[in-house]
């Protein structure tokens, strides 16, 4: 790659960067794809547009350029990612642990594993799923996002007080992550009584800094179907959505 090359795709790719962090999509996509027609074979550029485009739910098209790159980059871990999302997004989770496996040969990132983890969750590999966070726990054991997959592993594997302690320490961490508060008292209201746990909701709903959790609005429309109040439960469904 010629110098001005490089340097002039560093900016683009710091510039799509931070379109997609704010979402712009669009933004991201057009300056991707104009760049691409000065420098065509540029397996960078090719693998952001991948990236996002995969992010669009445009699987197929996203596919199909990690397809292009790999042609000529068979261990492109960039391009093997975005196989493997897009794996992931049509539920094909066997071939996207595959790509990801792959992928994690020259791609030694936490991304990655967070990827494999929640891809073996989704094939209900907990036991898999446990001790590979773990083995990044022991690594890092203040990183949340790991903390907060291992909560989820265990909630799934049935062992709600490991579950509720590693969400606990992700939550000191992350106060405002309103899925994660909603998940620690689904599981605190697990076996209370239906009633008792719509009173509790809707006190906290009316707490100012949760009025507008989404997740809590979903949890007390699912505990309302519970009971058949059904007008109830469509009212807070239309307010989480």
């Amino acid at each position: 790659m010629a110098k001005n090359e490089f340097l002039e795709v560093k900016d683009i790719l710091a510039k799509s960067r931070k379109f997609k962090q704010e979402r712009k999509y669009f933004q991201a996509k057009s300056l991707l794809q104009d760049t691409l027609q000065k420098y065509p074979d540029n397996k960078y550029l090719k693998s952001s547009l991948a990236d996002l485009l995969s992010r669009r739910g445009e699987l197929e098209q996203a596919f199909n350029l990690a397809e292009d790159i790999l042609k000529n980059n068979p261990d492109d871990s960039r391009a093997l990612i975005v196989k493997g999302n897009v794996s992931f997004s049509k539920r094909e989770y066997d071939k996207a642990l595959e790509f990801f496996k792959q992928a994690l040969k020259n791609n030694d990132s936490n991304y990655l594993y967070s990827r494999i983890l929640r891809t073996h969750i989704k094939l209900e590999n907990f036991e898999k799923a446990a001790e590979i966070c773990q083995k990044k726990l022991d690594e890092d054991p203040e990183n949340s996002s790991f903390k907060n997959l291992m909560a989820r592993i265990y909630e799934k594997m049935g062992k709600d007080d490991k579950a509720a302690k590693y969400l606990n320490d992700y939550l000191q961490d992350n106060p405002d992550d309103d899925f994660a508060y909603k998940e620690k008292l689904k599981m605190k209201m697990k076996d209370k009584d239906p009633k008792k746990a719509v009173n509790e909701l809707k006190a906290l709903l009316k707490i100012k800094d949760k009025s507008n959790n989404v997740f809590l609005h979903h949890l007390l429309a699912e505990k309302l179907e519970k009971l058949n109040r059904y007008d109830e439960a469509f009212s807070e469904y239309e307010k989480s959505l």
